[in-house]
């Protein structure tokens, strides 16, 4: 499937290109070494989760190795199997903004 994630200091979000994807509300992030961060975060499915909704928090792991970007369940991540390529912001002269 081909998809984005997009990370900012409060919000993962992956999606694909059909448009459906996961909210990732930031809770918690903690360093474990160079280019690898356990971030804990409260998923929503197609929406960004209230804080009030009691949404239970998750582990993920996110990675950054060799120019590649991995993202996936903390408990998951001995059983990678994909990762993003590092990429920079979205070149404006290639999408038409109205």
């Amino acid at each position: 499937m081909v998809g984005s994630i997009v990370i900012t200091p409060r919000l993962i979000h992956e999606y694909s290109e059909y448009g459906e994807g996961n909210f990732n509300a930031v809770r918690e992030i903690a360093s474990l070494g160079d280019g690898s961060w356990r971030v804990e975060v409260q998923v929503g499915i197609d929406s960004i989760p209230a804080d009030d909704t009691g949404i239970e928090v998750e582990a993920y792991l996110l990675e950054l190795q060799q120019e590649r970007l991995s993202w996936e369940p903390y408990k998951a991540a001995e059983e990678r199997t994909s990762s993003y390529f590092r990429c920079g912001d979205v070149r404006t002269d290639l999408y038409k903004v109205e």
